[in-house]
């Protein structure tokens, strides 16, 4: 059997794939590969291969000849820092598992050689046994005995070689199988990739995480080599096994061969035992894999996509809602005062000469009255099919003239009339939308209050918010429902020009939220209820109340049910609320005083200086954050008691559309196939496009 000689030459290729090299440094010297964090940004250098670049220092957009840009400059979360963290820590234990495994490479080798050194020296011995033949034909006698003790030896020897090919063969076999199984995760750490990530490694992380696997295929491939080591390992000492009993055959020097045959068994049953520990290595190094499988296989699965407060998602795939945020909203009816018809209405017909309602069973009629000027054009809007009839009079029982109409239209009134009653002409027709008006652009009905703008004291408007709000999850066909209810949880807001948190059908809004996540709800906007009579007389015309907790400035916009929100006058400002110059109808203002004595109930939501927080129970953040998306269409809506709320999340989408968003910003035209499995679709992934994908949110 000739002797193997393994001749190896080094050669430095330098760096094969993204090198991470930390925090940029202005004296390091950087090479092709070497990637740098810098002022939020991510960057591999473009150096010339076998030269490196210092003090030149990454500049996004500028000098692309040394940097090439991964990812833009932007602020990491703590959740992001954390999870990289992770990643590095776990590529550090694969480094030093390999490490481990090269190592047991390395002894195994040598173990290598002591075995074929040791069939260098059987050979000898056999050749010397063979010369020493016609010496043994002369000591008959002493061969005899020598015989004996090599039968005994070879009996101690064959039980030897037997125990020990058991164990080698149990130990190679069991080694076998133990790489196969770890080849086996160590591929599917990157390739069956199942899970949802939650909370998303970017950028850095895409890089370390592509380079884990990388790590992870040179561990399957270290215990291959381990697995053929341990076959040669086992076919020399088959062969020792057969050149010691060659050498049991011969005579005078039979009894040293079978000694040296010994020492070769004890050796191959270290080389045994050099394989056994190299096994438990290898066990010890597939726990490690799987433990950063685990902690990867979330991470690189699904392509998100933000809902942006859409209700109806037309590309959702299976998977779970991540990032979840509820926002509320609050909503009140103002009214300019133009609308000048009461809409007090009454069954019955007019009679002319004395304006009272004339109670008749066959001509039911309504009646509805206005203040009116003498001499003045007024605009009137009236539904489809209505016909209106009006009568003026000087006072309230001096009739002066009527007149009809049956469309929208102007009209002026009498000299001397000061009051007009309408009534309906329609029999049994009921119609609270007809509009009377002085000013002459305004079309659109509202209701009476007063002829003066409300929320007034005489004509409060309530404030509506996401009260009690449940989220609700389905599938196209709505057979499937998920639903979440939030009790005992209102979420305000105030609509604003500027600076929301939130915007709502094209409206900004302050808005409270409850960020999923964290398991919080978020309150930026204080509600409470007050009582004029409780406040103190601050001014003539100004009335003062405590507030419970510090709001922002006087001109910050607040609502309030019952009086309009002015700056710096009625408004809410740090512990206090102020309510001053509230007009009458009859446009006097009311005093301080005044205000106390109507003892008028009412509602303020104002903008708090601090936001407050407080918790979900955990049967709440558990039940929202176990909501999932269905292929290949997902509806989602926030109801409440009152108004309905908003919801923003990220959520899976269709492979085919992540493909192709990846694709665009690869400028990759190629034609990509939908429909390969789930494993081809994932090792595409992780051939083609390594780097740029790990979690990407689209």
């Amino acid at each position: 059997m000739s002797n193997t000689v393994n001749n190896y030459t080094e050669t430095d290729l330098g760096n094969i794939s993204l090198n991470p090299r930390g925090e940029y440094d202005s004296s390091a010297e950087y090479e092709y590969l070497d990637a740098v964090s810098y002022q939020g940004g991510s960057y591999f250098c473009r150096a010339e291969l076998e030269t490196t670049i210092t003090g030149i220092a990454p500049d996004a957009g500028h000098n692309s000849e040394h940097w090439q840009m991964i990812a833009a400059p932007g602020d990491m979360t703590p959740e992001y820092t954390a999870a990289y963290n992770d990643v590095i820590k776990k590529a550090a234990q694969v480094e030093t598992s390999r490490a481990a495994v090269e190592l047991a490479q390395q002894e195994i080798e040598a173990v290598q050689t002591d075995v074929q050194q040791l069939h260098s020296d059987t050979v000898q011995t056999a050749q010397e046994a063979e010369n020493s033949k016609n010496s043994a034909a002369n000591s008959a006698q002493s061969a005899e005995q020598s015989r004996k003790t090599v039968s005994e030896s070879e009996q101690n020897i064959n039980g030897q070689i037997a125990g020990f090919d058991s164990r080698v063969s149990e130990a190679v076999e069991q080694s076998k199988e133990e790489i196969n199984t770890t080849k086996q995760q160590a591929i599917n750490t990157i390739t069956n990739q199942q899970t949802t990530s939650v909370n998303t490694v970017k950028t850095e992380g895409e890089k370390i995480i592509t380079r884990v696997g990388n790590d992870a295929k040179t561990v399957a491939d270290d215990r291959a080599t381990v697995e053929e080591a341990a076959q040669t390992v086992l076919n020399n000492a088959q062969e020792v096994a057969q050149n010691t009993q060659t050498v049991a055959s011969n005579t005078e020097n039979a009894a040293a061969s079978a000694e040296s045959a010994k020492t070769s068994a004890d050796n191959a049953a270290k080389s045994a035992k050099g394989v056994e520990d190299a096994s438990k290595q290898i066990e010890q190094n597939k726990k490690d894999v799987a433990s950063l499988k685990e902690d990867i296989s979330t991470k690189i699965t699904k392509f998100y996509a933000s809902s942006q407060g859409e209700t109806h998602l037309a590309d959702s795939d299976n998977g779970k809602i991540m990032d979840m945020m509820l926002y509320g909203k609050s909503e009140q009816k103002q009214y300019t005062g133009y609308q000048l018809l009461n809409d007090i209405f009454e069954k019955g017909s007019i009679d002319v000469n004395t304006g009272e309602l004339v109670e008749s069973d066959s001509n039911l009629r309504t009646k509805f009255f206005s203040k009116i000027e003498a001499g003045k054009e007024y605009h009137i809007e009236l539904p489809k099919d209505v016909t209106i009839a009006f009568r003026y009079y000087a006072d309230e029982n001096t009739y002066i003239s009527s007149y009809a109409a049956s469309n929208s239209t102007r009209f002026s009134t009498p000299e001397s009339a000061t009051l007009l009653k309408a009534v309906l002409i329609n029999n049994n027709i009921y119609s609270n939308n007809i509009l009377l008006s002085d000013v002459m652009d305004r079309y659109i009905y509202e209701p009476y209050t007063g002829g003066q703008s409300s929320p007034s004291p005489n004509y409060p408007q309530e404030i509506k918010s996401v009260v009690n709000p449940t989220v609700k999850v389905t599938n196209e066909d709505g057979l499937k429902v998920q639903s979440v209810t939030l009790n005992n949880i209102t979420l305000n807001a105030i609509p604003v020009s500027s600076g929301g948190n939130v915007t709502i059908n094209g409206q900004q809004y302050i808005a409270d939220y409850v960020d999923v996540e964290r398991g919080k709800v978020v309150r930026i906007c204080g509600r409470e209820a007050f009582n004029t009579k409780n406040g103190e007389n601050n001014e003539e015309y100004r009335l003062a109340i405590g507030i419970e907790h510090e709001a922002k400035n006087g001109d910050e916009k607040c609502i309030f049910s019952t009086f309009e929100w002015k700056s710096w006058m009625t408004c809410v400002a740090g512990t206090k609320l102020y309510i001053k110059n509230i007009k009458k109808s009859n446009n006097e203002l009311y005093t301080a005083q005044e205000l106390k004595e109507l003892s008028l109930d009412f509602d303020v939501v104002y903008q708090l200086a601090e936001q407050q927080e407080t918790d979900l129970t955990t049967e709440q953040t558990q039940a929202l954050k176990e909501l999932v998306t269905y292929y290949p269409v997902t509806n989602v809506s926030v109801n409440s008691e009152q108004l309905d709320g908003l919801t923003v999340f990220n959520y899976p989408i269709s492979m085919a559309n992540g493909w192709n968003y990846v694709k665009q910003q690869l400028n990759d035209n190629r034609d990509y196939i939908y429909d390969m499995d789930l494993q081809s679709a994932e090792a595409y992934v992780n051939s083609e496009y390594a780097v740029t994908l790990t979690e990407l949110e689209v």
